[in-house]
């Protein structure tokens, strides 16, 4: 806890007795996280927050703020939940003291820590949870989200064969890898991709030139065939120009033919002078 804060446990408080295990965990999280809760996780008697509202009040913290803090106690006071593998362990348990204020709100602590650490665990004013030290490290949006968190370390400790950590950059790089390819999936199935193009376009007829070339915007929504033609293409490494040939070929399926519903003698669209061409999922 950072000095100076209003901590009402500075002015005692009641021993920590009746622990019983809980039951019924909080609405709101996952049948993973609730049976972790339920099977590990114990309730302590914690002093409640209403206790310290008049003092808090006459030390000019707003009575929103004490409200909040009341609001976490009925939904997390008291509760003990194994250590996590990092943070010391996270809060020893969960209960709301110490209210303090900066440019972006009010906060307050969220529990206890475990051992003596140079910082405390913290709901920001807008309900993250965190670490608070020379400067404020969100963790998890809600609290919700460090006991999901810690629900599936205990999950994947007994069940998973391999557990890989990521930090930093590689959690954005395998999220984002994931999610690339989850999109790929979709649109060379079932989605399609639009290709949006400014570029110098004509085609060409059995009797000649139809359409001379000229500078068109075209935005058009191919078929998944296609999708799935332009991502095969790329993954085995084709050329600028091989991807602006199968372009080409689905612009004169889909635009030029209508699908085959007219020009259907149309041979060859040529693209030339391509300003830009973009494909989105």
């Amino acid at each position: 806890m950072a000095p100076g804060l209003l901590s009402a446990r500075l002015l005692g408080s009641v021993p920590l007795v009746n622990v019983h295990l809980i039951n019924d965990a909080p609405d709101g999280l996952t049948r993973r996280a609730r049976s972790f809760v339920g099977t590990h996780g114990i309730k302590i008697d914690v002093r409640p927050v209403e206790d310290h509202r008049q003092w808090w009040l006459e030390r000019d913290i707003p009575a929103t703020v004490i409200d909040r803090m009341a609001a976490y106690q009925r939904r997390w006071g008291g509760l003990l939940l194994p250590p996590a593998s990092q943070y010391d362990g996270g809060p020893k348990y969960f209960d709301p003291d110490s209210p303090e204020s900066d440019t972006a709100g009010w906060w307050f602590e969220a529990g206890m820590q475990r051992t003596a650490v140079p910082y405390s665990f913290m709901i920001s004013p807008s309900g993250e949870f965190g670490i608070q030290a020379e400067r404020w490290a969100p963790l998890h949006a809600t609290v919700e989200g460090w006991v999901e968190s810690l629900a599936l370390a205990h999950h994947a400790s007994i069940w998973a064969k391999q557990v890989t950590k990521l930090v930093s950059d590689e959690v954005k790089a395998r999220w984002q890898s994931q999610i690339r390819a989850k999109a790929k999936q979709t649109a060379a199935t079932t989605g399609g991709i639009v290709i949006d193009t400014r570029a110098r376009i004509g085609y060409t007829a059995p009797i000649g030139t139809t359409d001379e070339d000229r500078l068109r915007h075209l935005t058009v929504a191919l078929p998944p065939r296609y999708a799935a033609r332009l991502f095969d293409a790329q993954e085995q490494g084709a050329s600028d120009q091989q991807l602006q040939q199968i372009a080409a070929e689905s612009l004169k399926e889909v635009y030029f033919q209508d699908t085959g519903r007219r020009a259907g003698q149309l041979e060859e669209v040529r693209f030339t002078d391509i300003a830009h061409l973009e494909f989105d999922l």
